[in-house]
């Protein structure tokens, strides 16, 4: 049987280098595949390529030439492989690369590539409707949260998962979110500041700060970029009423896609504008209700956006067929009452009472949810001597999945083997 070295020398003799983004090709007269020289010279860690403090590349890809080829191979003891470079980038004479054997296999596949890379648990997703987010809404301890690594690393795969977690006995201490949030990575600082009060006050800027019910609904959509995770800790429950309320838009997407798929493609291409016009500051941005395809996690949506009351007025020749924006907006165009017939459909979905998820958050009790999945929604409440207290903040999708996969590394170091 050949070996590793074997086989890319005499595939690189016998075939021509391949483009860039032919990264895999199969061997032949060779079973299975052999790895592109580009890429391969692209991968090198070498203390040449790459820095040994910063981790960083010291080459860039676009100087790579592209008739570079497999000048020698080897096979080592200890099971890597070690090649020569023929054409190589500037300034890289006698150079060679060694890859251990653990590199071929994390790039047999995408599948395996992912796995390698700590990214295979993005693709987890459990879809849920009301029966289904009751028998999985048991609690996690507050304490096992903060000081057990362990404990984190289950509620980061089922937030993955289900997009809403819950923590129990939470101190009643004003700065206890910030250690929940601070747990999963940096708070994000808005216009609301890092962490703000849910309270009901006179004059309220936002319907949250009242004591009427709230609709289903998603934060800060008037952003490009929308935060990816919010915490809302309860101090102290509202007398009477104020139960808080899930939807998984996911969920609804598929339960969509199944009565009328030719709606759900109006979700994924009519513009919806939402704004955010007081108190000093003007936030707008404009993206449809079903937004992103990840060919990368095999997702076919990566989120949606659903925010009512934040809604702005259609822009100016949206569903008119035109690109003309100075002709006058037709509100009867027969494109704005496909979306919305479109968005009549999603909203019953939403708004199924198999589909909402009720609890009343009692004091000590922390939600976390997916902003950019989960819809969550209020009901009015009591509340004569302003008792109601919730503190909430954000953290960035980013930082969640970063947290993610340094404990995907932690907890499954044979995931590569």
């Amino acid at each position: 049987m050949l070996g590793a070295a074997s086989k890319l020398l005499q595939s690189a003799v016998k075939r021509p280098p391949q483009s860039v983004l032919g990264c895999w090709y199969s061997t032949s007269p060779f079973p299975g595949k052999t790895l592109n020289p580009l890429f391969l010279r692209d991968s090198c860690f070498c203390s040449r390529c790459i820095d040994s403090s910063t981790s960083q590349k010291l080459f860039e890809t676009a100087d790579i030439p592209l008739e570079i080829n497999i000048k020698s191979a080897q096979d080592n003891a200890d099971g890597s492989t070690t090649i020569e470079w023929q054409n190589d980038i500037s300034g890289y004479n006698n150079h060679t690369s060694t890859y251990p054997s653990q590199f071929f296999k994390d790039n047999d596949n995408p599948t395996s590539r992912k796995k390698a890379t700590f990214n295979d648990k993005f693709s987890l997703r459990t879809l849920w409707n009301r029966d289904t987010m009751a028998s999985r809404s048991s609690a996690i301890e507050y304490s096992g949260f903060i000081n057990d690594p362990a404990v984190l690393f289950h509620a980061l795969i089922r937030f993955q998962e289900l997009g809403l977690v819950f923590l129990s006995n939470v101190p009643s201490e004003p700065d206890s979110i910030n250690r929940i949030a601070n747990r999963i990575g940096p708070i994000r600082n808005t216009f609301y500041g890092p962490v703000w009060d849910v309270r009901a006050v006179p004059s309220a800027k936002n319907v949250a700060y009242t004591a009427s019910s709230l609709g289903f609904h998603m934060d800060l959509l008037y952003m490009e970029n929308p935060p990816g995770l919010q915490f809302l800790h309860c101090l102290r429950a509202s007398e009477k009423g104020g139960e808080s309320l899930f939807s998984d838009t996911f969920y609804a997407c598929e339960s969509m896609k199944r009565k009328s798929n030719d709606q759900f493609h109006v979700l994924q291409q009519f513009p919806v504008t939402y704004w955010y016009k007081n108190d000093g500051v003007n936030y707008q941005h404009t993206k449809p209700v079903v937004e992103g395809h990840s060919s990368v996690f095999e997702r076919p949506y990566e989120a949606v956006n659903w925010a009512p009351p934040f809604q702005a007025p259609f822009s100016v020749g949206t569903g008119s067929g035109s690109s003309d924006h100075s002709q006058c907006y037709d509100p009867y165009n027969s494109s704005l009452k496909t979306y919305i017939k479109a968005a009549k459909t999603f909203k019953q979905f939403i708004e199924d009472p198999a589909s909402v998820y009720e609890t009343k958050m009692e004091a000590g009790t922390c939600a976390i949810f997916n902003n950019r999945r989960i819809v969550h929604a209020r009901r009015g409440f009591e509340d004569r001597e302003g008792k109601r207290w919730l503190r909430g903040c954000y953290v960035d999708t980013d930082a969640f999945a970063s947290r993610l996969r340094t404990l995907l590394e932690e907890f499954t170091p044979s995931a590569t083997q």
